[in-house]
């Protein structure tokens, strides 16, 4: 993986934070820098840091966060926004990105944060985000797709604080819907529904397979609104226990193929225009990776049925008279094989041409 690149005017305002503690480590995890914030809590100075081991100063802190600075080390994947277990403040988490030759690390009170700083490191994690899911399809191989769509669904989840990521597809008479990706933060007592129709919430449906996303901050947004359609997304919704909800079409090919929703299960929620943005280009990058996924299956099918031909032909060619019945049979038992048919019939003209036999 090529060396990642982070915005750097964003970073250096996180160094001068009063609230945000921040270090740079090297692939040893000595301290390269850290702020102010970051070397109080350590019970030292900036100074006193540098060039030392994280262990040093803050053994216990380092017990916590040493595997997760070396994860990204030998990965090279971001962690963001991960509670420190342990910790004295429940609201204290951690984010360690790849930087340059080493890791920088930052660890944020949440409760403490002004309103400046809370949307620098929204943004600043929404971009770690959007390059985490793209870099993860770039060089994955196509049969393996489908492990990359649950795992991106599981880092939008955790980095945008979402307690549910879901992808689902239509049939192919566009009347239903089914589950193909599903990620929770905290999984239910109740399985959770796989498929349903497209019927059961007409007013988010009509949205989406026009093209349009369908959202809500709160279930007044749905239930205040005019549409007879919408009163029965909303009853739909409240038994889903959805408090705020976004949902944005999948467009595989040229078509809309289904969607991809991001739920939220703890009150009502504003949705954020960068939040919105980096769900949207999240969205684009699933589809893609799936509209390659269904490229490499249809080559691999024409390429199937090639080969089955071919032997099929050989077969034909080599048989005798008095087995061709016998090869008849299997060439169509082949054939409805590979193209999944449950029943293959073959038809031979009377000579009399009065009927069929």
């Amino acid at each position: 993986m090529g060396e990642r690149t982070v915005d750097s005017a964003l970073i250096e305002a996180f160094f001068q934070s009063s609230v945000i503690g921040v270090a740079l480590f090297d692939r040893q995890l000595r301290y390269v820098r850290i702020n102010d914030a970051l070397a109080s809590l350590n019970g030292a100075s900036a100074a006193e840091h540098i060039g030392k081991d994280v262990a040093t100063l803050a053994p216990l802190t380092a017990e916590l966060v040493r595997p997760w600075l070396e994860e990204v080390l030998h990965s090279g994947h971001a962690l963001l926004g991960y509670h420190i277990s342990g910790a004295h403040r429940v609201n204290v988490v951690l984010d360690v990105i790849p930087c340059g030759e080493g890791v920088l690390a930052m660890v944020v009170d949440n409760t403490a944060l002004h309103q400046a700083e809370r949307a620098q490191l929204a943004r600043l994690r929404l971009s770690e985000l959007v390059s985490e899911v793209s870099a993860g399809f770039i060089e994955l191989p196509a049969q393996e797709i489908e492990l990359g769509v649950s795992t991106a669904l599981r880092a939008v989840g955790e980095a945008l604080d979402i307690d549910r990521t879901y992808v689902a597809l239509l049939s192919s008479d566009r009347k239903s819907v089914k589950l193909v990706h599903d990620w929770e933060r905290e999984p239910g007592d109740q399985p959770v529904r796989d498929t349903f129709e497209v019927s059961e919430y007409p007013f988010a449906m009509r949205r989406l397979l026009a093209g349009r996303d369908f959202s809500f901050g709160s279930l007044s947004d749905v239930t205040s609104l005019p549409d007879a359609q919408a009163q029965k997304d909303a009853s739909g919704f409240m038994a889903h226990r959805a408090d705020a909800l976004v949902v944005m079409p999948l467009r595989i090919g040229r078509e809309v193929s289904g969607f991809v929703g991001f739920e939220y299960s703890r009150g009502p929620r504003q949705w954020l225009s960068d939040v919105l943005t980096s769900m949207r280009l999240t969205v684009e990058i699933v589809a893609s990776a799936l509209e390659r996924k269904r490229q490499d299956e249809q080559i691999r099918e024409r390429l199937q049925f090639e080969s089955l031909i071919s032997s099929l032909s050989h077969d034909f060619v080599t048989a005798s008279a008095g087995a061709l019945d016998e090869v008849v049979a299997q060439a169509l038992a082949a054939i409805c094989k590979t193209l999944e048919f449950e029943r293959g019939v073959v038809y031979r003209r009377d000579p009399t041409h009065e009927y069929l036999e």
